[in-house]
């Protein structure tokens, strides 16, 4: 029993084919609320201080237009920042509701538009466990870059002692040593925040946890599975690549085609970048959300040795086998979570 990664994948793929109304117009609409309608109310609040900008550039501070707006603008920019945070706490919610989509897709479960704000009344929970990710994420970074700065340290000691017998030798030791430390930091850092992947999916399994509760189920889950999420998300980074190289094609294309000073050249290069990567992203992100959502399961119903989460005893059961891509799973819809601790 285990995750099978092709497999899932492949079973992501269908299940999104199947799935009505189609992934693609529900992403289509959650990157419509999380970029456009914060976007359009950042730009509205933020056109005065532009304004401002301008006249200020001109060099006509006289002007009755930049009186008023100077006189107005710490007013202004107490408001940008408030809808800057109020937007960004919309857009946690929603994500967390995306990811509630993406396991009912996998569940086979009826989905919709609705799932998207299911996170509303879960709002303040959700809230707190990201910033407890993003503070002990934080916290692990610190702590890497002071390991990585002590390491710096004790290499660049090395290496002065050895560039003493050869420079050549020491200047080579150094490179080698500082990729490694660089590596090692990555490696340090994502092994640590790896481990809250699951969080999101358990509070969605398990409303009644709190942030703190979500977050210890996860890294308990989490254990022995890191370097297989890894790879999993890793698998993705081709699609991700081509989705790169055709923004760069479209931002050179629009270069070569309008001048240098043209008003309206970073908003077409934006649209024609947004345009040319559309189709993939519609298909990707549910694509990538569906199979993190398989992984969930997978892992749910086989934990780790080291877990503390024994397996579910109808596993043995070959009637429960599904099609989903891993040996003893459930039929999607027959699932609703792990039976975790309360």
């Amino acid at each position: 029993m285990g995750f099978h990664r092709p497999q899932v994948k492949e079973a992501a793929k269908a299940a999104i084919r199947q799935a009505h109304p189609s992934p693609r117009w529900i992403t289509l609409l959650f990157f419509l609320l999380v970029w456009g309608v914060p976007g359009t109310l950042m730009l509205l609040a933020a056109r005065p201080l532009l304004n401002l900008a301008a006249l200020a550039a001109t060099g006509v501070p006289e002007h009755p237009l930049y009186r008023y707006t100077a006189s107005v603008s710490g007013g202004l920019f107490s408001l940008l920042f408030f809808l800057s945070v109020l937007v960004t706490l919309f857009c946690v919610v929603l994500t967390y509701g995306y990811l509630s989509y993406g396991l009912k897709l996998w569940r086979g479960q009826e989905t919709g538009w609705r799932d998207l704000f299911c996170g509303i009344p879960q709002a303040g929970r959700v809230l707190l466990l990201t910033l407890e990710i993003f503070l002990f994420s934080l916290l692990w970074a610190v702590l890497g870059a002071i390991l990585l700065t002590i390491g710096v340290l004790i290499l660049n000691t090395v290496s002065f002692l050895l560039a003493a017998l050869s420079y050549q030798l020491g200047q080579l030791f150094l490179e080698l040593l500082s990729l490694a430390a660089s590596v090692g930091f990555m490696v340090f850092f994502y092994s640590r925040v790896l481990r809250y992947a699951l969080a999101y999916y358990i509070l969605l399994d398990q409303p009644r946890y709190r942030a703190s509760e979500a977050l210890d189920a996860s890294k308990d889950l989490m254990v022995g599975h890191r370097w297989t999420f890894f790879v999993l998300l890793l698998s993705f980074l081709g699609w991700f690549l081509l989705g790169s190289l055709l923004c760069s094609a479209a931002g050179l294309l629009c270069q070569q085609l309008l001048p240098s000073g043209s008003v309206g050249l970073a908003l077409i290069t934006w649209l024609l970048t947004s345009l040319c990567t559309l189709p993939l992203t519609l298909w990707l992100v549910p694509y990538l959300a569906c199979s993190c959502a398989g992984f969930y399961e997978a892992v749910a119903q086989n934990p780790g040795p080291a877990s503390g989460f024994p397996p579910r005893p109808e596993e043995s059961d070959p009637e429960r086998r599904s099609r989903g891509g891993f040996d003893g799973d459930y039929p999607p819809g027959d699932y609703r979570g792990p039976d975790l601790p309360i």
